[in-house]
């Protein structure tokens, strides 16, 4: 079954629809994983999510995504979800609009940065989520014979630093980067993508945007209303960029594992080669700040 073919008998499914009525207007790859699609039904666009492959290993709570998604729909921080299932199955009204990433980023950074900060002071109680944890978690899957030495020794050094810092526990989007920005065509900030929402410190959200650039991040972190002292939480953001690209060290590496970047045209061993590359470069510019 095709995915075209799946997305129409997941609109038949859930949203009661007949056949005649689905036109999947167009698709298109979204991040490296999940496949988007557009669909159109008695002209209301929707986009509906086929969850990419292997993806329970790196998504650790369906449930969790609802309830966020649920909390930001009323504050306008997100599209209206309509159907959302444990299977990673999720079909939401379209926002009209564009990804950030697609367009000039400095004339709406200071309103990703309000809508963020809104997103972090909401109230919701959720586990906490600990970086170290998750990237321990992920490496126990690989065959210990594609364990790189390098990342062993920098994880190792990263870990004895994690106690030094105050880690907050707010309501974070956990992947936040341009292409999980929306701006509207009213000129209106909005989020997608929230498989990996928890709560930890905002400074994470801040670090990841660093995935498209240090310099684009640099302008995000200026305008977002940090909580102390600039200069503490710059050196956190640092550190919280290394995590993730140890984190996505390993993702990549277990994408590689499944060979999921066939179907993707995605070689992952290059991936997960870059992201350790970064680590190792931002580690040396963090202990610089000690």
């Amino acid at each position: 079954m095709t995915d075209e073919q799946k997305v129409i008998e997941i609109c038949i499914q859930y949203l009661n629809r007949k056949k005649e009525e689905i036109n999947i207007y167009k698709d298109r790859l979204q991040g490296r994983s999940n496949r988007l699609f557009l669909v159109e039904i008695n002209q209301a666009l929707l986009t509906v999510r086929l969850p990419g492959d292997k993806s329970e290993i790196f998504i650790k709570s369906r449930e969790t995504e609802s309830e966020v998604c649920k909390i930001l729909e009323e504050y306008s921080l997100t599209s209206q979800t309509l159907i959302s299932d444990t299977n990673g199955v999720k079909i939401s009204k379209y926002i009209e609009g564009d990804v950030l990433g697609n367009i000039k980023m400095d004339s709406h950074i200071e309103e990703v940065a309000s809508q963020l900060h809104k997103l972090h002071s909401l109230s919701i109680e959720l586990e906490k989520y600990n970086p170290i944890a998750e990237i321990e978690r992920l490496s126990s899957q690989l065959d210990s014979e594609i364990k790189n030495v390098v990342f062993l020794d920098l994880l190792d050094q990263v870990k004895r630093e994690y106690p030094k810092f105050h880690h907050q526990s707010k309501l974070i989007h956990g992947d936040f980067n341009p292409d999980n920005v929306i701006v509207t065509n009213d000129q209106n900030i909005q989020f997608i993508d929230f498989e990996y929402a928890t709560m930890f410190d905002p400074m994470y959200d801040i670090a990841s945007f660093m995935s498209y650039s240090e310099e684009i991040m640099n302008v995000l972190f200026l305008k977002y209303p940090v909580e102390g002292k600039k200069e503490q939480a710059y050196k956190k953001v640092i550190y919280y960029r290394v995590l993730q690209c140890l984190k996505w060290y390993n993702v990549a590496l277990l994408k590689d594992k499944y060979n999921i970047g066939v179907a993707l045209a995605i070689d992952f061993i290059d991936v997960s080669e870059a992201m350790l590359k970064q680590a190792n470069h931002l580690w040396i510019k963090y202990k610089k700040t000690l």
